[in-house]
């Protein structure tokens, strides 16, 4: 195989290296310098290899570089994106310890947000957030760490705040009625005490 054509991408910041037999590759400048490659160039295995490496490498960084830009994401969340479209964990892992470094791809971040957020903007349970931050991968101890201050009372109000949204003024004396406020509730992650302090002061 020859390498028929080299091109700089501007736009990407990336150089396009095309080979005789059709297959393009996206590779670094520093990987462009290291090999030194120039058009005609005989490739043999091992270069091939490297170059197939890098396109790979590269695709998933312009992936998980779209995905992360749009709003903040978790390292489980950037692993699975990427996955949809390689099974190479290598790359990945290279993709995810890169954009860690430039601390794009912070879980304790992620975690502080997001508890912050969903306390006072969407009034979730404890155990709710905890059960997202979970499916998220986020480790327990910082999800504990960062729910340290979300007391019984903060449960409470939220509770509150999150029934009278879906049930304003409804008539609480009927047993049946009063069953079906407490499954909306339980279903929210709100523990027992808490919803009968809710329906009992409505």
């Amino acid at each position: 195989m020859l390498i028929k054509n080299i091109n700089f991408n501007n736009k990407k910041n990336l150089f396009n290296v095309n080979l005789d037999n059709e297959t393009k590759f996206n590779i670094s400048y520093e990987l462009y310098e290291k090999l030194n490659l120039t058009v005609n160039q005989e490739i043999d295995t091992k270069i091939y290899n490297i170059l197939e490496d890098e396109d790979i490498y590269q695709n998933c960084k312009s992936i998980a570089e779209n995905y992360i830009n749009y709003k903040m994401r978790t390292v489980l969340e950037v692993y699975k994106k990427i996955k949809q479209h390689t099974k190479k964990d290598s790359a990945i892992e290279k993709v995810i310890n890169y954009y860690k470094k430039l601390d794009l791809l912070n879980d304790e971040r992620y975690a502080e947000e997001y508890v912050k957020q969903n306390i006072t903007y969407r009034n979730l349970s404890k155990k709710m957030i905890e059960f997202k931050l979970k499916e998220k991968g986020i480790d327990d101890k910082v999800s504990k760490k960062y729910l340290e201050e979300y007391n019984e009372e903060i449960e409470y109000e939220n509770a509150m705040i999150i029934f009278k949204k879906k049930y304003k003024n409804e008539d609480l004396s009927d047993y049946k009625i009063k069953q079906k406020y407490f499954r909306f509730l339980s279903s929210k992650g709100f523990g027992f005490s808490i919803i009968n302090k809710v329906l009992k002061n409505e």
